[in-house]
């Protein structure tokens, strides 16, 4: 069955290959892909959720570092190759301090696929069955999720391994929400997750030049109305062919839109309200919301690009001063206040829209704090399961949690009561940024574990910027659930062709090459030709499990 079902991926692949448009994944202040779910704190606790600190309590049979272990994974490079590092003192490396606190030795096997992707490589490794003792894999994102991948022997489940693991287990005990998501609906474990703070779960939003509001007399847009007003006035009095500038993609991606959706209460593609889930256009007011659009687009309000531009082109007209307000990643947002350094050039957040003065902000940007990518899964060829569990599991006792996330205290911070702060090696290195030199000497992102204090070295008015992204979009995001194999098989015959329609039509009836008079028959077309009806009832179900576990 296993072996179906990868040739026939396989032979997917093969004809995806020849018309692949590339990955749309990014990072932004982190470059989390090459790109505890709590307000990242103004001084950097060293105090994780409680779960942390709770999970620290070893037993006293068993004390790190292990004797001389080595374990296999796939990460594509040589972990401990310092080539980029010139900066760093050899035993100061984050991974040279990881295998002596630990015992373990890492070595590279197999092809690392990438965050929500099964490519080629990896399932030709698959398919093989030779495979590295730990498996670093979204099986969140595979054809019949991670029971499948249990079903089929590649990875194990971890219940009966709970002794090894004691800090992840008091992890998700303080922190039912992620145990919810990290389980299948049996309860069975299957991976050690990455999960996301608060500030890499929302890095993306709008901003507006404050020092031509200032200069107008004009303040940051609240309703979709004054968006409105403002982008006119501003045309106008900076001669600007178009305002608003962002990319076509963030129609459909990670809630990008919601800066004006969220005003309507709707977004693309799937959310909850009120206990159930929607699909944003099937929604009337997400039809409102794109009626807006093509309106102002048709007022030459939206850049005449935005269906081909990319974020570097994006951040450069919001830089150079072509446009008033971008929607773009917060680092974008910073490097244009790093151009245009000493000049006056001021940017502020714009909060979500709200449909009346006085109501707050409701949708925003958002990953969910785990979403299954940059997880750690232990193989079925692992032959030392209890060092490779407990191995990973270093990471979340706060021990290994300030490794990963600050490094060494002494050499890249000091604690000043409860608050880190980073040391010069790390906030005036002259060979690299904050942020490199933070994850050369940690390890803070896009790895079993959990992130702290993403945001921490931002600067004020790039955290300013941030903070005022910051809405309720937790209570409407779509959660990380697990498909039955029958759903998985649903979503895969249905759910690419149903979003290629969506993100060809609806930037169609942005631009005007299609009437919104038309939008009626769009929707029946979802229905009747693309089986959205089943799609969204697969994820009513799998939400409504979700909920009652």
């Amino acid at each position: 069955m296993k072996t179906k079902r990868l040739i026939a991926l396989l032979a997917v692949l093969t004809m995806l290959a020849v018309t692949a448009c590339g990955n749309e994944t990014d990072g932004s202040a982190g470059n989390e892909s090459s790109n505890m779910s709590s307000q990242p704190s103004s001084g950097g606790s060293a105090e994780a959720s409680g779960a942390l600190e709770a999970g620290s309590q070893e037993t006293d049979a068993f004390s790190y570092p292990m004797a001389d272990i080595t374990l296999t994974v796939n990460m594509d490079t040589d972990p401990y190759d310092m080539t980029e590092y010139p900066y760093l003192a050899e035993e100061n490396f984050f991974w040279n301090v990881l295998k002596e606190k630990t015992g373990v030795t890492l070595k590279n096997f197999g092809p690392t696929p990438e965050a929500y992707v099964f490519d080629e490589d990896f399932l030709v490794m698959l398919l093989s069955g030779d495979l590295p003792d730990l498996l670093w894999a979204n099986w969140v994102e595979y054809p019949g999720g991670p029971a499948a991948a249990i079903e089929e022997g590649y990875i194990i489940p971890l219940n009966d391994y709970a002794a090894y693991m004691p800090n992840l287990m008091a992890y998700l005990e303080a922190n039912p929400e992620i145990a919810n998501q990290v389980t299948l609906d049996d309860g069975t474990i299957f991976c050690f997750p990455f999960v996301r703070d608060i500030g890499m779960q929302i890095e993306t939003g709008a901003a507006i030049r404050q020092d031509w509001l200032d200069e107008q007399n004009l303040t940051v847009p609240v309703t979709v109305e004054e968006w409105h007003d403002t982008l006119a006035a501003l045309k106008q009095a900076y001669n600007l062919p178009a305002p608003l500038t962002f990319e076509s993609r963030w129609f459909f991606l990670e809630y990008a839109m919601t800066p004006i959706s969220s005003a309507y209460e709707t977004t693309y593609p799937f959310y909850i309200a009120g206990g159930e889930v929607h699909f944003g256009p099937l929604e009337e007011n997400y039809k409102e919301f794109i009626a807006e659009m093509a309106s102002w687009n048709a007022e030459g309000l939206i850049d005449p690009d935005m269906p081909t531009v990319d974020k570097s082109t994006v951040t450069s007209k919001m830089a150079s001063g072509e446009c008033a307000i971008s929607i773009n990643q917060l680092g974008k947002m910073t490097s244009c206040l790093n151009s245009n350094e000493g000049t006056g050039y001021k940017l502020s957040s714009v909060p979500s829209a709200v449909s009346a003065v006085g109501e707050e902000p409701k949708m925003s940007h958002y990953r969910n704090s785990y979403n299954g990518s940059y997880s750690i899964s232990v193989s079925t060829s692992c032959k030392d399961i209890e060092a490779a569990c407990r191995f990973l599991d270093y990471a979340y006792g706060e021990e290994g949690s300030m490794l990963y996330n600050y490094g060494t205290e002494g050499v890249s911070y000091e604690l000043d009561g409860d608050s880190v702060k980073f040391l010069e090696t790390v906030t005036d290195n002259v060979d690299v940024t904050a942020n490199s030199a933070r994850n050369a000497y940690g390890h803070y992102f896009n790895w079993a574990m959990v992130s702290r204090d993403y945001s921490i070295l931002l600067d004020e008015e790039s955290q300013k910027i941030q903070s005022g992204w910051y809405a309720n979009m937790e209570d409407y995001a779509y959660p990380t659930v697990n498909h039955t194999p029958q759903e998985q098989q649903i979503l895969s015959d249905y759910w690419t062709n149903i979003d290629d329609y969506c993100r060809e039509m609806i930037l169609k009836f942005v631009i005007g090459s299609e009437s919104m008079d038309n939008w009626d028959d769009f929707v029946t077309t979802l229905q009747s030709t693309y089986h959205i009806d089943e799609v969204l009832k697969v994820k009513q179900d799998a939400y409504d499990r979700y909920i009652s576990k």
